[in-house]
Order: C-alpha cells, then structure tokens, then sequence
C-alpha cells in the first residue's frame, strides 16, 4: 500500500482543454486529500501558484528547455528505457523533487509527460488519443518525426504506469490494438464538462458580440481536421430554402483559414459565416444558450469536450458519427457523416425548423451532460488512484455511492 498521492502538473493556461484536464485532475487530488490522503503536488508553470490551496504541500519543479529536448530526443531514438532512467536521474531537476518518493503513488494527468515511466514506484498517467496513428493524412496530427516520437513516448508510458486512463471505450480498444496494453490495465475516464462552463458571461456579451437571432455554432480552431469545410458545403446547400440560416464560429486561427475564406466566397456564404476568433472561456456559455444548434463536423476524436458544453447549457447537438463521438453523446445528438455535406445539411434542416424537435434534444442533452458532472469525474477518477496506486485513508465521502453508477463509457 502507498503512503501518500503526488500529483505533477505541467500544463499551462495556452494548452487549453490540457490545462481543463489537469484543474480537473487537481480537485480529484484535492479530493482525496479531504478524505486523508497525505498530498505534495509538483507544478512546472507559476500558474498554478494561484489554484492550490494554501495547507497543500507543493513545490515547484523546473524543466529546462535543454532537458525537454535531451528527453525526447532520447525517446524518437529510441534510447533503452533504463538508460532513460538512469538520465533521468543523473540529469533531469525534476529527480530532486519526485524520487525521493518511491512509496508514494504518482498521478501524471499530461499525456505529454515524460515522467510517468522516467520515475520510481507506481505511476497513473493518461492517453487523450491515438490520432497521430488513425488519422496520419491531417499535418495536425503530426510530422513523421513526431508520429514517430509519439509512438514511443505513448508505447512507454502504457507500458511503464500501473495504469493509463482514457476517454471511452474506443479509446481503451485503441490503445490495446495499438501498442498491446492488456486491457484490464486501461481505466475508461470519461471527459468531464469544464468549471469554466460554469461560469456566466460577461455582462455586455450582447454588446460585445453582435449575433444573428438564430445561429449555428462551432467553436474550433481553423485547421482542416475540424472540418468546417463539410459545414461551409452544407450550408451553402440550405441557402435557398433557409435564407434566414447564419453560422458564428470562434476559435483560434489555423492552416485552414485562408482555404475556407476563399471556400465562403466560392460558395456565396461569406455573408452568413461569422468568424470572431478568440473569445474568453466564460463568453462560451453565452453562444451555447443563443445558439439554434452546436455542429461539430471534426474528423478527430475519440470523444471531445464541446458536445458535453452544448448538452450542459441546453443547445441542441449536431456531431459527426466518428470514433467515440456517438458512445459519447448517445441519442441526446444527431449523428451524421462527416464526408457527406448533404447527409449534414438535412441534420441542420430539421434542427433549424422543428421547434419540437430542439425541445426533445434539449432536456435529452441536459440528461445526458449529468453524466459527465465534475462531481462523476472526481469521484470515477479518485476511485481508479486508489485501485490503482493502493492509496490509504478514511472512509470513502458520501458522493461515491452516487459515483458508482457512472457509465464506462465516455
């Protein structure tokens, strides 16, 4: 049995929903604390000076730009894994801090983390996706040097972690065919809906944002596998026949933007596409209550964060039928093919005209988002840390009989 719990965070605000994953991963730790579990938590950025809590044991550990790139050279080539080690020790800060814990059980909420399998004793870490393997015709999901690299550095860490946590059960069969992991060694960790969803607007977001009464929403980054190029052609197809019908999309700026501004204008719909870029998290809500419907044509998966916004604040869920998309949403979305603009454009046709229709996927979306509580995933995640590192303390709190019957699914 472990003695105590060490959480590493290593994100910072820039990594987005990576930073969501670990403020998360921070109250399942703060948790556990409240239930008797001696806590340190390791942090590499300061900003998270401003989340722990004062009482909380926690140190920073630095990480050099030289020791990131001496560490993941050494993974793309394939450098034995207890030379890795004996690096690790010789020459990585971060040995200062974390093994001079080999009793203590370690929780590594970063898929990027190296950590997990470089440190001694019993180590949790986590895998988002495997992309960079089933999606290698998109350049975001990686050069060859980097498909190379995550390859090794995800093969270790499932290899070396007691035990590797995942988004669904597509992401526990993925990471089995992938790399071979028994899966009795894959806990299925559904995302959860973000703190920042819970948080109102600004108080001029009218003012700030000057919206169509009825639009259709897509928060993405402009970069091919999002795929607005399918919602641009499906919306082009509705034009004639819904003249009233506008798209807002925010997010940041990718590879794709120049193609799909020139694709608008090809297609006559640059006068209903608005793009606002970058809008502050706590703005999100207020597009997802204004909202006609969310559309999430991307290619990417297993499961994504958006669709549990959407079915939180009650806007009606348009989401591509790929990987873990419809394990994730259930009946409360309407699935369509991402290839087939005309299979979206009729999806978008019935949101847009049936009242009684947005009715029925609202409170389906707002049932289904109950699943994916804050309180379900500290409860889920607190109960994989202690099966998995053997964490001593009292009596479980009351919220983990309602934890239990979380669905194993994302």
């Amino acid at each position: 049995m472990t003695e105590s719990l060490y959480l590493h965070l290593s994100s910072n605000r820039e990594t987005g929903g990576g930073f969501q994953y670990e403020l998360n991963a921070l109250e399942v730790a703060l948790h556990l604390a409240s239930q008797g579990v001696p806590l340190r938590v390791g942090y590499e950025d300061s900003t998270w000076e401003d989340f722990i809590p004062n009482g909380i044991a926690k140190i920073h550990v630095p990480r050099p730009a030289w020791v990131n790139i001496l560490f993941k050279s050494a993974t793309l080539v394939r450098t034995p894994l207890w030379l890795m080690r004996f690096l690790f020790r010789m020459l990585h800060p971060a040995n200062q801090v974390i093994s001079p814990l080999p009793s203590v059980g370690k929780f590594f909420p970063s898929q990027e983390s190296q950590l997990v399998y470089l440190v001694q004793g019993p180590t949790v870490g986590v895998i988002h996706d495997l992309m960079h393997r089933y999606e290698r015709s998109f350049s975001e999901a990686g050069s060859t040097i980097r498909r190379w690299y995550r390859d090794r550095h995800f093969r270790l860490l499932a290899v070396a972690a007691k035990g590797v946590c995942v988004d669904s059960l597509l992401g526990q069969r993925q990471l089995v065919e992938s790399y071979g992991v028994p899966p009795s060694k894959v806990d299925v960790l559904p995302f959860a809906v973000p703190s920042y969803a819970l948080e109102e607007p600004h108080d001029d977001f009218d003012s700030r944002y000057s919206l169509p009464t009825k639009f259709l929403f897509y928060p993405a980054a402009l970069l091919p596998h999002k795929n607005h190029e399918c919602l641009f052609r499906a919306m082009a197809r509705l034009v004639p026949e819904l003249p009233d019908i506008y798209l807002v999309l925010v997010g940041g700026r990718g590879n794709a933007q120049s193609y799909l501004q020139h694709l608008a204008v090809e297609l006559g719909i640059s006068d209903r596409v608005q793009y606002l870029g970058y809008v502050p998290y706590r703005d999100l809500a207020g597009f997802f209550r204004r909202a006609r419907a969310f559309v999430m044509p991307s290619f990417f998966g297993p499961t994504n964060i958006p669709p549990l916004e959407a079915m939180y604040h009650g806007c009606p869920a348009l989401v591509s039928n790929s990987y873990g998309m419809p394990e994730q949403c259930g009946d409360a979305a309407i699935a369509f093919d991402p290839k087939d603009p005309d299979a979206l454009s009729k999806a978008i046709a019935r949101i847009w005209t049936d009242d009684d229709l947005v009715r029925d996927m609202v409170a389906k979306g707002r049932v289904r988002s109950a699943l994916y509580s804050a309180v379900r995933f500290t409860e889920t995640c607190a109960s994989i840390l202690e099966q998995r590192l053997g964490l001593e303390h009292e009596p479980p709190h009351p919220l983990k009989e309602a934890a239990e019957d979380v669905p194993p699914h994302s």
